[in-house]
């Protein structure tokens, strides 16, 4: 698309948005939506991975909704997986018992949460539009991470340190574009060795991941995850093309309570290396 065409569209869609709202937006028609609307336009089966800032309680609740709406949309009634970067896959038997007895009304949220983490869940609570939407509607809740030892043996000495059992199908270090945004966010400075275990165990975050969620897939899958494992397509949506998955639809989320309209603008557009950030954006605040 021609840039000044780029330009236009996210003007266009900056200055006549209603403020507060939250608007679906497609940037390559500059097409803005309501989420009941916007799920119309999607496909009903695949594997919609929705990039988020963490801990934003406008996000969560945009994604349950977006969650909500295109079920019901779709008529995906309990054919439908949440999966969720928070959660270990080992617990999954466990996350599977807690969610049915609070479904059911046995246990409180704030309980179920701390089975399923294994601790205290803290901010992770703010999470519960995704629940809610996977209890109304016979959803399934998928965890995808590893264990954080098992990344710290990552750290410390790469790969070849991983049993087995804790290494996923297709591991293997993410492409030199997605290292150059992983050492830029790292602040860009320190031991180029140090930067590359740490490297190693993102990529391995991200392979673990798309493993989890190929392996639970049947016919559409909701993936909640950091944006920086999915913005531009590098990390999460790479292995799982490595997978031979479905191609994955990149959904970002964005915030716009807080910024300027300059600054909506650059977060909308392109990158001048890396390309498209998103197929389509999901916008709260405005």
């Amino acid at each position: 698309m021609h840039l000044v065409r780029v330009f236009s569209i996210i003007l266009s869609f900056i200055f006549t948005s209603c403020a507060g709202a939250t608007v679906f937006y497609n940037p390559q028609t500059g097409e803005k939506l309501p989420l009941k609307e916007a799920v119309k336009t999607l496909e009903a089966s695949g594997i919609y991975v929705l990039g988020e800032t963490h801990y934003v309680q406008e996000i969560q609740e945009a994604q349950g909704e977006f969650i909500k709406s295109f079920v019901k949309e779709h008529g995906l009634q309990e054919d439908f997986n949440v999966a969720w970067e928070f959660l270990d896959f080992p617990r999954q038997s466990i996350i599977e018992a807690e969610f049915e007895k609070w479904s059911q009304g046995l246990v409180s949220f704030d309980a179920m949460m701390k089975e399923a983490f294994g601790r205290n869940p803290g901010d992770n609570i703010l999470y519960r539009p995704l629940f809610d939407a996977a209890k109304i509607y016979g959803g399934k809740i998928i965890a995808t991470n590893a264990p954080r030892e098992w990344k710290r043996k990552i750290v410390s000495d790469g790969f070849q340190a991983l049993n087995a059992d804790e290494t996923p199908r297709g591991l293997r270090r993410g492409n030199d574009a997605y290292l150059e945004r992983f050492i830029a966010a790292m602040g860009g400075h320190g031991d180029p060795a140090t930067f590359e275990n740490y490297f190693l165990a993102q990529s391995y975050t991200d392979a673990v991941m798309a493993d989890q969620i190929e392996k639970n897939h049947t016919s559409t899958s909701f993936m909640i995850v950091g944006h920086f494992h999915s913005d531009f397509g590098h990390g999460l949506p790479e292995y799982l093309r490595d997978l031979g998955a479905v191609k994955p639809v990149l959904i970002r989320m964005i915030d716009a309570s807080g910024l300027s309209d300059s600054e909506l603008t650059d977060a909308l557009k392109p990158h001048v290396k890396y390309g498209e950030v998103a197929d389509y954006f999901i916008i709260v605040g405005e």
